[in-house]
């Protein structure tokens, strides 16, 4: 993970999407609307585990503050 980071301070890449300041109150507003359409997506039933929908709305919360940490599951 970290020569992904690397690579993104390269290249001047955010790692959040506060950081391209889009607005957090907007954002919260969908997070929940944006979960339940990655789980209903068509394409999520291939992954090798089918995520819950909190599962999403974590992701969506962490990619909006930069907060993603590299987990072993």
């Amino acid at each position: 993970m970290s020569e992904l980071k690397e690579l993104m301070k390269k290249i001047d890449m955010h790692s959040a999407f506060e950081e391209e300041n889009i607005d957090e109150k907007i954002y919260m507003s969908k997070v929940d609307e944006l979960a339940d359409k990655a789980f209903e997506d068509q394409c999520t039933p291939a992954n090798p585990r089918l995520p819950l929908v909190t599962e999403l709305k974590e992701l969506l919360l962490e990619a909006y503050y930069g907060e993603l940490e590299e987990k072993n599951n």
